[in-house]
């Protein structure tokens, strides 16, 4: 869980001007667990990026 918030965290920060603006629902994270999933996001939220798409 923590490595895939460390790796947003990367994207946003290294984020290319030549892709735009960044629209953090336009980054997203697929996982097969349903536990995964609900960790993944509450530390997104805690970390200020809830519109990153976490999903199954």
């Amino acid at each position: 869980v923590f490595e895939i918030v460390e790796r947003v965290e990367e994207m946003r920060k290294k984020w290319p001007v030549a892709w735009g603006k960044l629209d953090e629902g336009s980054i997203g994270v697929v996982s097969p667990y349903a536990d995964q999933v609900f960790r993944i996001r509450a530390e997104l939220r805690k970390k200020r990026m809830p519109e990153v798409s976490v999903e199954r």
